[in-house]
């Protein structure tokens, strides 16, 4: 997926542009630009556009090491408790908030 493509699927699930964003439930903690092979090459899949949003649509894979690509970072509150074990959380379930926030601390 390029940018275009990211762009125009975001505007199309939440054309108000007022929705949280979320990968994998963890909210995005930053965006950047960085060349294909860094931190490991960049896995695409190779998609049979006639499918694409309807059915299974994937044909194929790519590794690529030339160019670039956009990187978007999410970070989960247990990764952030760890660096900071009193960060205060709002809802969710308080005994496993607990549970991460004495993991962190050992």
């Amino acid at each position: 997926m390029t940018t275009a493509e990211l762009i125009a699927a975001l505007r199309e699930a939440d054309p108000e542009g007022t929705t949280s964003v979320c990968v994998g439930n963890y909210d995005v903690y930053f965006v950047q630009r960085l060349p294909a092979w860094y931190d490991g090459r960049l896995q695409q899949l190779v998609h049979d556009e006639d499918k694409r949003g309807k059915q299974w649509s994937i044909i194929g894979a790519k590794i690529i090491s030339n160019g670039y690509k956009i990187d978007i970072r999410a970070l989960s509150i247990r990764d952030v408790l760890l660096d900071m074990p009193d960060l205060p959380v709002e809802g969710g379930d308080q005994e496993t908030i607990e549970r991460w926030r004495t993991e962190a601390r050992e």
